[in-house]
């Protein structure tokens, strides 16, 4: 009798652990068959758009893109010197690009507003509406 609940259970386990491993042959089988697609991602520039202030202090912005659209830009270039990639951020109206710590670059109907944080941490207009220039009547600007 004895030897008959032993053989039982040597048969049961034998047939619980032919299934287990079955269930992770089959997964591994599986996984292995996964393709995955690797796209590689690709910036799009725009050629630089050139803005300009009532007292003549210039701006350049190249727009631009990831090729998958899921990323929209601007990078900007202040009278000083400074350089800031700024991604566009949700707006009610116009394009709005931020950082959202020192900067706000709004264009709305060929105009920008460019905002800068106050001491206090608040926005303040950091220059004049700028409006879009061309190439030759900037270059009569700095001369």
């Amino acid at each position: 009798m004895l030897r008959k609940i032993t053989t039982i259970i040597i048969f049961t386990l034998l047939i619980i652990g032919a299934g287990f491993s079955f269930c992770v042959y089959t997964k591994q089988h599986k996984a292995s068959n996964i393709q995955t697609t690797q796209t590689t991602l690709t910036v799009h520039l725009q050629s630089p758009v050139f803005y300009v202030n009532k007292q003549g202090k210039s701006f350049e912005a190249l727009y631009g893109s990831l090729s998958d659209n899921s990323l929209q830009f601007v990078k900007i270039t202040t009278p000083d010197g400074k350089k800031y990639t700024l991604p566009q951020v949700l707006s009610g109206s116009g394009a709005r690009y931020t950082d959202d710590r020192e900067i706000v670059w709004w264009e709305h109907h060929g105009v920008i507003r460019l905002d800068i944080r106050d001491e206090k941490g608040g926005w303040k207009e950091g220059y004049e509406e700028l409006t879009k220039q061309d190439k030759k009547s900037l270059s009569n600007l700095t001369s």
